[in-house]
C-alpha cells in the first residue's frame, strides 16, 4: 500500500521506503533482527544539530513538507524522531484549523468547514495514516490468523471491510468536527475567533493520536512483513524517547486547553479517552501479531484522534 510523500512510503513502514539495497546485502540481512545503530557521524554533532535532524526526520515521515536533502532515515534517525510525533500533531492540526476558519467564514456551514479541514489534514499528510486505517479494517477484519492478517494487508487491492471502516471512521470524524463547532462558536464569528476557539481542540486530537505511536512503538515490537518469508525486525523507542514524547503531548493539550479556559473541564477528559483506546487497541493488535506494524499505528492514530473528536462533543453537549 504505497503513496507518496515525495519519495513514497506506506504505512507498512514508518517513514519513507529506505533506498534499496542490493541482493548481497540483503540476503545477509534477510533473516537478522535489526536494531537502531547510532551513526559515526553523531558523535560530532551537537545536541542541537542532533535534535534538529530527529524532528525533520519525523517531518519527512508524516508529512509532504520539504525537508533538507541530509535528513536521514535510519533506524537511528526513526528512533529518536519518535519523541516528536506529537509536533507533528501541532503542524497538521493547526494546518487543517486554518481551512476549518477560512471555509467555514466563506460559506457559512460548520459540514463544508469540516470537509475543508479533513481535506487539509489529508493532503498534508498524503492520506498516510487513512491507508494504514482500511489496511488494518481489511487484514483483521478478513484474517482469522496472523499469516492471513499480513497477506491481505499486503494485497494493494481495498476490500470491503477497509472501504466500509474508512467510510465510517471519516464521516464520524466530518460529523463531530463540524458538531464541536456547532456546540462551542458564538452565533457571530471571525475567522480569528472560530480559529482561535476550535484550534486547541483540533490540534489536541491530532497531538494525541500521534503520541499513541510513540507509546505503542515504545512498549511493542515492530513487526514489518514486507515479504512472503515474513521477514521482521524489532525497532526499539527508548524510554526517554517515549518520556518525552509523552511530557510533549501533555503540555501541548494541556496548554491548548488552558487557552481556552477548559482544562478541568475538557482537557482531563480528552486525555483520558485517548490513554484509554491507545491501551486496549495497542493489546489487540499484539494479541492478533505479536507486535505492531506502520499500518496498525496509522489506524489507531486515527482511531484515537476520532474518540478525542467524539469525547469533546459528549463533554459539550
Amino acid at each position: 500500500m504505497s503513496h507518496g510523500h515525495g519519495s513514497g512510503h506506506g504505512e507498512g513502514h514508518v517513514g519513507h521506503s529506505p533506498p534499496a539495497q542490493d541482493s548481497s546485502q540483503s540476503d545477509q540481512k534477510e533473516h537478522k533482527v535489526h536494531s537502531p545503530t547510532e551513526p559515526a557521524a553523531v558523535a560530532s554533532m551537537s545536541l542541537f544539530g542532533r535534535e534538529l535532524r530527529a524532528f525533520l526526520a519525523s517531518v519527512m515521515f508524516f508529512t509532504r513538507i520539504p525537508v533538507p536533502r541530509w535528513v536521514s532515515h535510519n533506524n537511528y534517525w526513526l528512533g529518536l524522531s519518535a519523541g516528536y510525533y506529537p509536533v507533528i500533531g501541532v503542524i497538521v492540526g493547526l494546518f487543517g484549523s486554518v481551512f476549518f476558519s477560512l471555509a467555514l467564514w466563506v460559506w457559512g456551514d460548520p459540514w463544508l468547514a469540516a470537509v475543508a479541514y479533513t481535506m487539509a489534514t489529508v493532503y498534508l499528510t498524503g492520506a498516510f495514516h487513512e491507508d494504514g486505517l482500511s489496511d488494518m479494517f481489511d487484514g483483521f477484519g478478513g484474517g482469522w490468523t496472523r499469516e492471513a492478517i499480513f497477506r491481505i494487508m499486503r494485497d494493494p487491492r481495498v476490500g470491503t471491510y477497509g472501504v466500509l471502516g474508512l467510510t465510517l471512521c471519516v464521516q464520524a470524524k466530518l460529523y463531530s468536527v463540524a458538531r464541536l463547532a456547532l456546540q462551542l462558536l458564538p452565533p457571530s464569528h471571525t475567522p480569528l475567533t472560530t480559529f482561535l476557539i476550535l484550534a486547541p481542540r483540533l490540534v489536541s486530537a491530532h497531538v494525541l493520536g500521534r503520541w499513541s505511536c510513540s507509546l505503542l512503538l515504545h512498549i511493542y515490537i515492530y513487526v514489518e512483513n514486507v515479504s512472503a518469508e515474513g521477514k521482521e525486525f524489532k525497532m526499539n523507542v527508548s524510554v526517554s524517547r517515549a518520556a518525552f514524547a509523552a511530557l510533549s503531548a501533555w503540555v501541548i493539550v494541556a496548554g491548548a486547553f488552558a487557552s481556552v479556559g477548559s482544562f478541568a473541564r475538557e482537557g482531563w477528559v480528552v486525555f483520558g479517552v485517548a490513554v484509554g483506546m491507545t491501551f486496549l487497541l495497542g493489546r489487540y493488535v499484539n494479541a492478533k501479531i505479536g507486535g505492531v506494524i506502520g499500518d496498525c499505528l496509522g489506524a489507531i492514530n486515527q482511531i484515537v484522534e476520532l474518540c478525542t473528536y467524539l469525547a469533546l462533543v459528549a463533554v459539550n453537549k
